[in-house]
């Protein structure tokens, strides 16, 4: 497969978008969750919490009708979920929408009630990700250190100072908790309210375990934006302190687990590409070199694991099966490393898993979840909609000829989160 061809890229590119909105939109043209053809199942809930993962990507392919559609249906059917989570690819979304679409104007006045209203409700005197029953939850699962780069971002892109004292807050907060000062890694969750304690009831594993993906990824990548808006020595030591953290709970020759105290567990794909970008990233923002060959000993695990026959890597070490989104962001962090490296096995890396993916994953109705990776067989015909319009990133990095690290509106597009 020819990569290099940019008639063949902008060809899949416009054939991702036309199958997502011909196959996996309701009546009004509403991007939905999914489909599998295969159980005979439609997903149809509409896909506003997940604007990260497809509207700033149909603005730079030019779709702009369909991404007012979605601006608009979010307008008129306001988001109201019972976790703080759940709003962060959503802002994402306006966000970086507006770096490449072009109502501007549009998605910053949605945007700021929607986040501002989150603030309101979910960063108070005791920071909650839950709300039960009308009322906020004082517990903060740590997958919301994700508003640490969401407030920069929104003070980025509307110098509104309001967003940078509450990032400044949050950090203020993430950092002063005793299990990320002892261990280098927040836990899974955190209690806000002092005289609240663990028990059956609040499942206390949560609060005495790390979890690596998003609760510890999305913290480093909050921590590395906070820095380039607006630089301060302590956010440079806890990026180093997490990085110490992850280090020494990685296994011994790179592979990363999830759950890192469960030694048992192998080491999966989604927390290690998670790990590699965020050490990548560190070393471009911090030039630690250490930062570099962490990320680049995390990723070499990965290619020896990649399969000779379709290029594509195991959901988890000891596993047949690829897993569609995976195998895309593993393919983004292989290319951020061939810059940072000049190597060019790691380009070849990720031309192998993408061509891997384009001629693998490929089904009727767009790419399917899981794949064979020694015979390229569907596991499955499960159309996951993000997962599909995700693919359109690495796309956007070849078309545009430009570098991840050498071009800011790039270096946004890429983001996993």
């Amino acid at each position: 497969m020819n990569l290099t061809n940019r008639e063949f890229l902008a060809a899949k590119a416009q054939e991702i978008i036309a199958l997502s909105k011909k196959f996996l939109t309701n009546k009004d043209g509403i991007l939905i969750r999914g489909v599998d053809t295969k159980k005979n199942i439609v997903f149809p809930q509409p896909l506003i919490d997940e604007l990260g993962d497809f509207l700033p990507f149909f603005a730079y392919f030019g779709d702009e009708e369909t991404c007012v559609r979605h601006l608009r249906y979010t307008k008129e059917h306001p988001p109201r979920f019972s976790r703080a989570f759940s709003y962060t690819d959503l802002l994402l979304g306006l966000a970086w929408y507006r770096a490449v679409g072009k109502e501007k104007n549009f998605a910053r006045s949605l945007g700021d009630g929607i986040l501002k209203s989150v603030v309101k409700k979910h960063f108070g005197r005791f920071p909650g990700s839950y709300v039960f029953s009308g009322r906020v939850l004082p517990i903060f699962n740590t997958q919301d250190s994700t508003f640490l780069e969401i407030f920069t971002e929104w003070h980025r892109s509307t110098r509104d100072p309001f967003y940078l004292e509450e990032a400044r807050r949050l950090f203020a907060f993430l950092t002063a908790n005793p299990f990320f000062q002892k261990r280098g890694l927040l836990p899974e969750c955190i209690i806000t309210f002092p005289l609240l304690k663990p028990g059956a009831y609040l499942r206390p594993k949560k609060f005495l375990r790390p979890r690596i993906m998003k609760h510890n990824t999305n913290f480093g990548f909050g921590l590395l934006d906070l820095w380039r808006v607006a630089p301060d020595p302590k956010i440079k030591d806890a990026f180093h302190h997490l990085f110490e953290g992850l280090d020494r709970h990685t296994v011994e020759d790179g592979g990363v687990r999830n759950y890192p105290d469960e030694r048992s567990a192998p080491a999966d794909l989604v927390s290690s590409f998670a790990v590699a970008d965020l050490m990548a990233d560190g070393f471009f923002v911090f030039h630690d070199s250490r930062y570099l060959e962490f990320s680049k000993r995390v990723a070499e695990y990965w290619i020896m694991r990649q399969s000779n026959t379709t290029g594509l890597f195991p959901k988890e070490d000891g596993s047949r099966l690829s897993y569609l989104d995976n195998e895309t962001d593993m393919a983004i962090v292989l290319f951020k490393l061939w810059e940072l490296t000049g190597e060019q096995r790691y380009h070849e890396s990720a031309e192998r898993a993408l061509g891997g993916i384009l001629t693998h994953h490929k089904g009727e109705r767009g790419y399917v979840l899981e794949v064979d990776i020694a015979s390229g067989a569907h596991n499955d015909a499960e159309y996951k909609t993000k997962f599909n319009t995700l693919l359109l990133k690495p796309l956007i990095y070849l078309l545009s000829g430009k570098k991840i690290y050498g071009d800011e509106t790039i270096y946004m597009l890429m983001k996993d989160r």
